[in-house]
C-alpha cells in the first residue's frame, strides 16, 4: 500500500518579464502616445492591477488597459504633463505578488508660477514682480478682472525693471485674484497670483432653521460663512439661552458640520440659538436665531369625513369613513376604537335595532379631532336580494364536445344573503365522482367533466337560491360519440327462396349527430367466423 496522497493545485508565486528599456525613464512628448507592456507568470493565474501612486488604474478614453492570461499593456493617447509619474504592475495569485515599476515623464511646456501668495501681517506687505523689454513695456494691474482701484493703502509703484503692488493694513476685502500684463509694440504677456487674506471668518449665513421639533429637542442648521478667513473652519460653537434669561449656555463648542441636535430641552420653554464659526485666527461675530419653542407642532386634527355603512346584516355593520383632511402636522394612528384603517366591522348587534356611527381622529402627538357628523339611524337587519347568476354568453348555445375531452361550466353569483349553489342534470343533483368536480364558492359556481362519454351530454341547471326566491339557469351540452347500437328485436319478414325484408328501430344514442346510414351483414349459419 502507498502512504497518504494530498492533491492540490501546484503552485508558483507571480512572475513579471518586461523588457529592458522600461528599466530607464520613458520619455514622452505631450500629445503623443505610449504603452507599457509585460508578460505575467504564475500559478495559478495571477490577478493582474494597474496601479499609479496610491490608484488603482481603470479603463477611460483617454487610458486603455489589456489583460490575458501570460500578458498585460496599458496605453495613453495624447499624452499630458498630469500623465508624467510611476506606473506600476502588480500580480497577485495565493503564493504571493510580484510588482513591476516604469517611470514616464511627459515633456511640455512649463506651468505658470503656482500660487496663491498668502499675506500674513496687518503691515506693509509688498509683491515685487521683475520686468524687462525693448522698448521698456507698459505695466496694468487688475483684481479679479477689474481694473485695479489705486488708493493710498493699495497702490502700484513702477520701477525701471520692476513692479511693485503694496497693500498695508491688508483687510479681508484684499483677498483675490491679482493680474499683470506687461506690453510694447512687439507683444504682451500676462500673469496672475491670488493673494489671500488670512483672518478670523465672518459670522454663519442665515437664517436658523429649525427641523424636527419636539417637546424635549430641536434640531438647528444653518449656512457657512461666505468668507472663511482664507483657510478652513475648523468647527462652531453653538450657544443656547432660555428667553426668559440673558444668561448664554454653551451647548458644543466642537460643532464639525452646519447642524446640531440641542436635547434635554424644557418642554414648553422658548429658547433662543447663536452660532460663531471659527478657525485658526480666531471666532466670527454670532448669527442669532429667532425664538423657538420646545413642543411638539402637532395641532389637532380635524374630523374624519361623514362615515357611511356599507354593509347592513341583523348583528353587524360595516363601516366606512375618510381621512380629515388636515392631520394636524401628524399621522393619524387612530380612529373609531384604534382602528388604523379607515373601515370597521361592527359586531354584537341587535336585530331591528336602529344605530348611528359617529368616528373620531387621533394622530402621533396625541391629539384628538372633533367627532365626524353622524350617519343618522340605521337598521340592524339582513339585506335582503333576490340570487342572480352570471353566464359567459357562450353557454346561451349549446356546448358541444368530443368524447374523451374536457368541459367546465362556470358562474358567477350573487344575492343577499348569500345564495345557496346546487348543480343538475336533468332532474337529479349532479354529485361529484372520479370524472365530475364540481367546485362553488361564495359567489362562483364551476362544474368540471373530465374524459367526456355520451352520458354527460343532456341539459346541466345552476341553481342559486336565498330567502329571497331561486334563480335557475340551463346549459346544454352534447357529446359528440359513435351511437348506440339499433334496438332490437330484429324482424323479418317476407321470407321466399331467395330474399327476406329486415326491419329494426333506431339506437337509443345516436353519438350526438344525426344517423347516416345502417350497416347490414349476414353469415350462413351453418358456418362459423372468427
Amino acid at each position: 500500500f502507498s502512504g497518504a496522497i494530498t492533491v492540490k493545485d501546484e503552485v508558483e508565486p507571480p512572475r513579471i518579464s518586461m523588457d529592458p528599456k522600461y528599466k530607464e525613464t520613458i520619455i514622452v512628448n505631450a500629445g503623443e502616445s505610449f504603452k507599457i507592456d509585460a508578460d505575467v507568470y504564475g500559478k495559478p493565474l495571477p490577478s493582474i492591477h494597474w496601479l499609479k501612486g496610491d490608484h488603482e488604474l481603470a479603463n477611460t478614453a483617454h487610458l486603455e488597459i489589456k489583460s490575458t492570461d501570460f500578458a498585460t499593456s496599458l496605453s495613453v493617447k495624447e499624452a499630458i504633463r498630469v500623465d508624467s509619474g510611476h506606473y506600476v504592475l502588480l500580480a497577485k495569485n495565493v503564493a504571493g505578488e510580484k510588482t513591476a515599476s516604469v517611470h514616464v515623464k511627459v515633456l511640455d511646456r512649463p506651468g505658470p508660477p503656482e500660487g496663491p501668495v498668502d499675506i500674513t501681517g496687518v503691515t506693509a506687505e509688498k509683491l515685487e514682480i521683475p520686468i524687462s523689454g525693448r522698448p521698456k513695456p507698459t505695466v496694468t494691474w487688475t483684481k479679479d478682472g477689474q481694473p485695479l482701484k489705486q488708493t493710498t493703502r493699495v497702490n502700484v509703484n513702477d520701477l525701471p525693471n520692476l513692479t511693485v503692488l503694496n497693500i498695508k493694513e491688508t483687510h479681508k476685502e484684499d483677498s483675490g485674484m491679482y493680474g499683470i500684463t506687461v506690453a510694447n509694440v512687439i507683444g504682451q504677456k500676462s500673469a496672475c497670483v491670488e493673494i489671500i487674506t488670512l483672518d478670523k471668518p465672518d459670522p454663519p449665513r442665515g437664517p436658523v432653521k429649525f427641523d424636527d421639533i419636539s417637546a424635549e429637542s430641536i434640531t438647528v442648521s444653518w449656512n457657512p460663512p461666505l468668507y472663511t478667513g482664507g483657510c478652513q473652519i475648523t468647527n462652531y460653537i453653538v450657544h443656547k439661552r432660555d428667553t426668559t434669561t440673558t444668561v448664554w449656555e454653551t451647548v458644543s463648542a466642537a460643532v464639525a458640520r452646519t447642524t446640531l441636535k440641542v436635547t434635554k430641552l424644557k418642554t414648553g420653554s422658548e429658547y433662543q440659538f447663536r452660532i460663531f464659526a471659527e478657525n485658526r485666527y480666531g471666532q466670527s461675530f454670532a448669527l442669532e436665531s429667532e425664538p423657538v419653542v420646545a413642543q411638539y407642532p402637532y395641532k389637532e386634527p380635524g374630523p374624519p369625513g361623514t362615515p357611511f355603512v356599507t354593509t347592513v346584516t341583523k348583528d353587524s355593520m360595516v363601516v366606512q369613513w375618510h381621512e380629515p383632511i388636515n392631520d394636524g402636522g401628524s399621522k393619524v394612528l387612530a380612529s373609531f376604537t384604534n382602528v388604523i384603517e379607515t373601515q370597521f366591522t361592527v359586531t354584537g348587534l341587535t336585530e331591528d335595532q336602529r344605530y348611528e356611527f359617529r368616528v373620531i381622529a387621533k394622530n402621533a402627538a396625541g391629539a384628538i379631532s372633533k367627532p365626524s357628523d353622524s350617519t343618522g339611524p340605521i337598521t340592524a337587519k339582513d339585506e335582503v336580494e333576490l340570487p342572480r347568476i352570471s353566464m359567459d354568453p357562450k353557454f346561451k348555445d349549446t356546448i358541444v364536445v368530443n368524447a374523451g375531452e374536457m368541459f367546465k361550466l362556470e358562474a358567477d353569483v350573487h344575492g343577499k344573503p348569500l345564495p345557496t349553489i346546487k348543480w343538475f342534470k336533468g332532474d337529479k343533483e349532479l354529485e361529484e365522482t372520479a370524472r365530475c368536480e364540481i367546485k362553488n364558492t361564495d359567489f362562483k359556481a364551476l362544474v368540471i367533466v373530465k374524459d367526456a362519454i355520451r352520458v354527460d351530454g343532456g341539459q346541466y341547471i345552476l341553481q342559486a337560491s336565498n330567502i329571497a326566491g331561486t334563480k335557475s339557469v340551463p346549459v346544454n351540452v352534447k357529446v359528440l360519440d359513435r351511437p348506440g347500437p339499433p334496438e332490437g328485436p330484429i324482424q323479418v319478414t317476407g321470407i321466399t327462396s331467395e330474399k327476406c325484408s329486415l326491419s329494426w328501430n333506431p339506437p337509443l344514442h345516436d353519438g350526438g349527430s344525426d344517423i347516416s346510414h345502417y350497416i347490414v351483414e349476414k353469415r350462413e349459419t351453418s358456418r362459423l367466423y372468427l
